[in-house]
């Protein structure tokens, strides 16, 4: 039963994990390439930023709470 217990952790942690690196990736990517590319919508550069420094932040905190999935891990 451990061995469920471990996997299903490890499934969990992992979707957050993923979901993570989605909002950093679309979160980061999506405004810098639309500033570049110039079809921002008129939004500025400090709201660019704030919206990459958010996406980050939660991107981060969804690997965080993966993270802490793993640390019930039972070896």
């Amino acid at each position: 039963m451990k061995e469920v217990r471990n996997e299903q952790r490890k499934l969990l942690a992992t979707w957050y994990n993923n979901v993570g690196t989605g909002i950093i990736s679309v979160g980061v990517v999506s405004p810098v390439a639309a500033r570049i590319l110039g079809v921002s919508g008129g939004a500025t550069a400090d709201t660019i930023l704030l919206l990459i420094a958010f996406s980050f932040v939660t991107g981060f905190a969804f690997h965080l709470i993966g993270a802490l999935f793993l640390l019930r891990y039972e070896p």
